[in-house]
């Protein structure tokens, strides 16, 4: 068996839950892979917004046994507002969502299907729905075999809510302009896959209720799970909290700007809390003095360690939420609204807490102590560990394509 596996964003520094589960999985593929066929092999294709450097990808092949690697740069933005770009792409590509478009460049496309001259896979790995725009249409079958489209989430989905929230007519129009095309888009891809792998139950139905001859199934997000326990926090009466994630993506942004705004003056003020904030992306929005902000940090554990609890206040979005299992791989707690943990088996006031309103939010921070966040971090990491082990989720994924 041969697998073909592109990803839109290269996997180091596995420093937020999406690469982090990415890394995962793909770090047991090839171990695993030749015990069920000795002619195992893993190639892999990521698309880079920097060229990198020979450390960095030997540093990846410390962690991933592939075949061969391929990357591709993604092309920088003809202007820099993204107004002026969605103008120019309306003008010239109108038949692919906006942010199709850039994956979907004839420069890299080309690249690809010269690096792929002479192979062949059983399997291609669309690693979320942007690595489609990657391969040039139509689609040979005898050169990429079977596609397996693995959906993160169901992308349509994150559009219409943007649309139904929006207030402003003219951006309400965009957005649902914007929805019909990635619907299309998306909706291509899932017939065109000879499989679909969700993350989640709620997704694989979501799907099939868009075309039930789709052929559908959950596959967990796989993470690797700290070695526990981790160190007890001095009990010095400070709350510390953390949130992970990147800073100019939007569900994000509108969830963190919510919680600086509405919840962390008022607890802030009552008690004695710190926050530190850490993702790449722009995050020139983010200017408060109250708080800390790191950029791109090597690693996660250290974060983790120092923190009671992390904070998900998300309020648009689909697909299982990376940043609750993120936090419970590392046997820490957290705060979220519902549609953060959203598909997850973890369970309330027993695992984590729950709350939608800034008051439900003030009054949870406040109303418990430090040693109360440790010991839900303590029921999660069992429960996460049961549920989301990465070794017995890639086993699972291998199964399923040789059957």
């Amino acid at each position: 068996m041969r697998i073909l596996w592109i990803s839109p964003r290269w996997p180091l520094p596995d420093n937020d839950g999406a690469r982090k589960a990415t890394l995962a999985l793909l770090r047991h593929l090839q171990s695993l892979g030749k015990k069920i066929d000795n002619d195992f092999k893993l190639d892999v294709v990521f698309i880079v917004d920097e060229k990198q450097d020979k450390i960095e990808i030997n540093d990846l092949e410390k962690k991933i046994q592939f075949e061969s690697i391929l990357l591709l740069k993604k092309p920088n933005p003809i202007f820099p507002m993204q107004s002026l770009n969605y103008i120019f792409h309306r003008a010239h590509f109108s038949k692919l969502p906006f942010t199709v478009n850039s994956y979907s460049n004839s420069q890299i496309q080309n690249q690809l299907t010269q690096w792929s001259i002479n192979k062949s896979w059983d399997f291609t790995i669309i690693d979320g729905l942007h690595a489609f725009a990657l391969i040039p249409q139509p689609v040979e079958k005898n050169q990429w075999g079977e596609l397996v489209y693995r959906a993160h989430n169901l992308e349509l989905e994150l559009w219409r809510q943007l649309e139904v929230l929006e207030k402003n007519i003219f951006k309400k129009m965009i957005w649902s302009f914007e929805y019909k095309k990635i619907k299309d888009y998306e909706l291509n891809l899932a017939k065109i896959a000879k499989k679909i792998f969700t993350v989640s139950e709620l997704d694989k139905d979501k799907f099939l209720n868009l075309a039930p001859d789709l052929n559908v199934q959950s596959l967990k997000i796989g993470m690797e799970m700290s070695p526990l326990p981790l160190e007890k926090l001095n009990s010095s009466g400070v709350l510390k909290l953390l949130f992970i994630g990147r800073l100019d993506w939007y569900p994000n942004k509108q969830g963190l700007q919510w919680f600086l705004n509405d919840v962390w003056p008022q607890i802030s003020k009552k008690k004695k809390v710190e926050l530190t904030v850490i993702g790449s992306g722009d995050s020139s929005w983010l200017k408060n003095d109250s708080i800390t902000v790191l950029r791109n940090v090597p690693e996660l554990l250290p974060y983790y360690r120092d923190c009671h609890a992390s904070i998900i206040p998300l309020f648009i979005g689909s697909g299982t939420r990376v940043k609750a299992i993120e936090s419970a791989s590392f046997g820490r707690s957290f705060l979220t609204t519902a549609l953060g943990v959203e598909g997850l088996p973890f369970v309330d006031k027993t695992d984590y807490l729950s709350a939608e309103t800034a008051e439900e939010w003030i009054n949870a921070l406040i109303g418990l102590e430090c040693s109360d966040w440790l010991k839900m971090g303590e029921s999660i990491f069992e429960r996460a560990k049961n549920n989301f082990d990465s070794t017995v989720l890639t086993q699972q994924f291998l199964r399923d394509l040789k059957n």
